[in-house]
């Protein structure tokens, strides 16, 4: 008797959740989920980076290269238009893996 008695009293006196905590708990999660810094699913790396600008760098110097063999009949080389060509095309791509190495740096310094 006294057992069951007991146990009523211990029941009453427990706390007992708020109706609304699961749904504080399950908002609480969600805005700490939105404001922890979001990684990025596909993180290019410099390398990869600098194997596909200077890739293309060496395919258009490639096309350039039969243009105007094509177009000069005899060695590009020679031609100053097609060394002014080249070095225009090169310090472009180069100046364009420069600003990208840059923008990284600058997001991982953030972060």
């Amino acid at each position: 008797m006294e057992d069951k008695h007991l146990k009523e009293i211990l029941s009453h006196t427990q706390l007992m959740a708020d109706e609304n905590l699961k749904h504080r708990i399950l908002h609480q999660i969600h805005t700490e989920k939105s404001l922890s810094p979001m990684k990025s699913a596909h993180s290019s790396t410099t390398f990869d980076n600098l194997l596909f600008i200077f890739g293309l760098m060496y395919a258009i110097i490639a096309i350039l290269t039969i243009f105007f063999y094509i177009s000069i009949e005899s060695n590009p080389l020679k031609s100053t238009t097609f060394i002014t060509s080249v070095a225009f095309v090169s310090s472009i791509s180069s100046l364009y893996w420069l600003l990208t190495v840059y923008e990284e740096y600058r997001k991982h310094k953030r972060i």
